[in-house]
Parts: C-alpha cells; sequence; structure tokens
C-alpha cells in the first residue's frame, strides 16, 4: 500500500524551523561607555518598551521538510529540499546569491537614540502547515507552492496547496533575541 492512497485518509505537514520577526521601541539605549567612547554595536545597553509589532514569520527554507502521512496505516514519507523538483513543487523567489551580498557598515557616532529600534527575533520548531486529505481526495505535489523570501539574512518560506496557505500548526518555542537596528 502507498503512503498517498485515495482510499485514506492523509496528512500533509510542513515541517521545521522557523522566525517570527517584529519591532518594539525603545525606552533607553546606552552606546556610550563611561569615558564618551562609542561602544561596540553588539555592546549596545538597551531597554524595549513593551509595544510590539510583528512584521514577518516563515519556516527556514533550508530546514524544511514535507511530510505525507497515511493515517490509516501509519506510513509516511517524508521529502526535503533536493526533492522538490522531482515530485514537481514550484519554488518562487529562492535566490542563494542573496547570501554573498556585503552587509552595510553603519557609522554610529552619527546616529542619535531616536534613530534606532528594536528587532525581535523569535525561532520556533514545528509543523508549520498542515492539510487534512479526506478518503477520495487526491492529493498532488504539483499542487504545492513555496514561496522563499529573503529577510534578515535568512531564506523563509510559506507553503501552499492549490493556491491557499497553509498556517501554523504547531510550534514550540525555542530562542529569542532583541537587536538594536536603525530605522
Amino acid at each position: 500500500m502507498t503512503v498517498n492512497d485515495i482510499n485514506s485518509i492523509r496528512t500533509f505537514s510542513v515541517c521545521g524551523y522557523g522566525y517570527e520577526w517584529g519591532t518594539e521601541g525603545i525606552d533607553s539605549l546606552e552606546r556610550f561607555d563611561e569615558d564618551n567612547e562609542l561602544l561596540d554595536e553588539y555592546d549596545f545597553e538597551f531597554e524595549g518598551n513593551g509595544d510590539y509589532e510583528s512584521l514577518n514569520d516563515g519556516i527556514e527554507f533550508d530546514d524544511i521538510s514535507l511530510i505525507l502521512r497515511n493515517n490509516d496505516t501509519g506510513e509516511e514519507e517524508i521529502y526535503e529540499q533536493k526533492d522538490f523538483e522531482k515530485l514537481g513543487i514550484k519554488v518562487n523567489g529562492y535566490d542563494p546569491d542573496k547570501l554573498k551580498q556585503p552587509s552595510k557598515k553603519i557609522d554610529h557616532s552619527k546616529l542619535t537614540d531616536k534613530d534606532y529600534y528594536l528587532e525581535i527575533e523569535e525561532g520556533f520548531k514545528g509543523i508549520w502547515g498542515q492539510l487534512e486529505i479526506k478518503k477520495g481526495e487526491i492529493f498532488d505535489f504539483k499542487k504545492v507552492t513555496i514561496e522563499v523570501e529573503f529577510y534578515s539574512d535568512t531564506f523563509i518560506s510559506k507553503v501552499s496547496y492549490d493556491g491557499v496557505e497553509l498556517e501554523d500548526y504547531d510550534l514550540d518555542g525555542k530562542s529569542r533575541s532583541e537587536n538594536p537596528k536603525v530605522r
């Protein structure tokens, strides 16, 4: 019996590690030491104001796994990035050359505290989307589309099936970082 048996109930899941990004205002920011020398930006001390705004989220493209499970038999197949083309999965927006772009150098001495905000990055692992396929329904990998975006030095993805984006399903928080950024 195959995993994608039309006479069984199946589940298609999008799994892996990904992120949610947002911004928050800064209540206090210390960019200078006691001798009034500019600190390295990684040594800045800051406190956010709690006014969080979500900006973007998605699963990391290089970590994505697609799982098709036959719920009647318990069998499952796991597919990774190397399998997508063979399955007919459309991948839009992936450009590995974006990783080679140099980062912009910032002269922090010419900025004021009001030029900064906090970028919040939260990492999550788990199921980023899921689709239940009923008995009698056809599941076709050619209807899967992965939209890839280069965001905050990472390729993040959103997965859809037949034009409908699969929503977050079961994510566990893993990490959180706060970094001051320039507007």
